[in-house]
């Protein structure tokens, strides 16, 4: 049974709106038209975090460009002069460049954001292959929230066992190519610094660079399910349920968590370091809740 929720609706004027399907609309939340990025909508920021190795990001760029934000990673799979990991299994670890929404209206949770939207433009993705290990290296530019908890969480005002994510990338993979991917992951200790995949679907057509693609993530709490559409030359429509996991909606994510991001996951090789490199724009962020 999904939670009771309780929206304050809000009449602003010159907001740009759209409408996803026939009765939900969007508010503009960014089109980046500032010459900076605005503190008061996104805060930046990036990581590194270890799973086999100890991946580095070398070259990283968080801008507006042409009424556009730009997030620009390279990420290495290992620190050490050499550049190999000593194993040829598995990936190192992921990098990551993002921004977050903070617009104190909204970071409290309340009114819950159900439905997260933008353009994406990927300019450049790389990534190496190492021959001798089945895992791919990856990079993706992903459009991602947290948008509920299974009733884990502990009673820490920050915990986020438990908290539930949905997104959807642009992704390269060195030995499956480019594709269109959508997930639901669960975050399995306190502060993420790792998510299980729960489901993933991979969409029937594909992606390529310089051409626009409007991502959207939404959250169908009513028939326990997400639904994720790629617009670009094409549309297309595909849907991850939870219930069947099963998996509750027991309540709100502990910290407020909706992001535009580039991440790099190169993969070990025992000889040869690895390298990923992502170059992606971002514009015409929208949500389905209005600023306040």
């Amino acid at each position: 049974m999904a939670r009771f929720h309780l929206t304050l609706l809000c009449f602003l004027s010159l907001v740009t709106m759209s409408t996803v399907g026939s009765s939900q609309t969007l508010f503009t939340y960014d089109t980046f038209s500032t010459p900076l990025i605005n503190p008061a909508l996104w805060r930046g920021s990036e990581s590194a975090v270890s799973s086999t190795g100890t991946p580095v990001n070398t070259e990283i760029r968080r801008r507006i460009a042409s009424s556009q934000l730009e997030l620009v990673l390279t990420t290495n799979s290992n620190a050490v002069p050499a550049g190999a990991t000593g194993l040829t299994t598995g990936f190192t670890g992921t990098g990551t460049n993002r921004v977050r929404i903070k617009q104190a209206g909204l970071v409290d949770g309340l009114p819950e954001i159900t439905v997260l939207q933008a353009r994406v433009t990927v300019k450049a993705a790389d990534v190496d292959d190492c021959a001798s290990n089945t895992t791919g290296s990856r990079t993706r530019a992903q459009v991602s929230g947290h948008f509920f908890n299974d009733g884990t969480a502990g009673s820490g005002t920050t915990d986020l066992t438990g908290s539930i994510i949905a997104g959807l990338n642009l992704e390269r993979h060195s030995k499956e190519g480019d594709k269109i991917v959508a997930f639901i992951n669960r975050c399995d200790d306190s502060v993420c610094s790792f998510s299980v995949n729960l489901k993933t679907m991979t969409f029937t057509r594909t992606w390529t660079l310089n051409t626009p693609e409007t991502l959207t993530v939404r959250w169908d709490m009513d028939q326990a399910r997400f639904q994720f559409t790629a617009t670009g030359a094409t549309t297309e429509v595909q849907t991850l349920t939870y219930g069947d996991i099963p998996l509750r909606d027991a309540g709100l994510p502990k910290r407020f968590t909706k992001d535009l991001a580039v991440l790099n996951t190169p993969a070990n090789c025992s000889a040869v370091q690895q390298e990923a490199s992502m170059s992606a724009l971002f514009d015409n962020v929208r949500t389905d809740q209005p600023l306040q």
